[in-house]
């Protein structure tokens, strides 16, 4: 899941995937190495994250 928040207003938006329990490295944070596409599943999470960058990025260089 996704959670987006706007003007202090939660949105969750799924993205489709489900890892088992035993795939996942809570520690770590990302999938473990024996888990089943596991290189897609960390450039969906890559280009999640730069996104979220990006609109960070966007609404500092926003002027008031």
């Amino acid at each position: 899941m996704l959670r987006i928040i706007k003007d202090r207003k939660s949105k969750y938006q799924s993205l489709g995937l489900s890892i088992p329990p035993q795939f996942w490295d809570f520690e770590k944070n990302q999938p473990k190495r024996n888990c089943p596409n596991r290189d897609a599943i960390l450039r969906l999470i890559t280009e999640m994250e730069k996104t979220v960058h990006s609109l960070k990025n966007e609404k500092k260089n926003k002027p008031p």
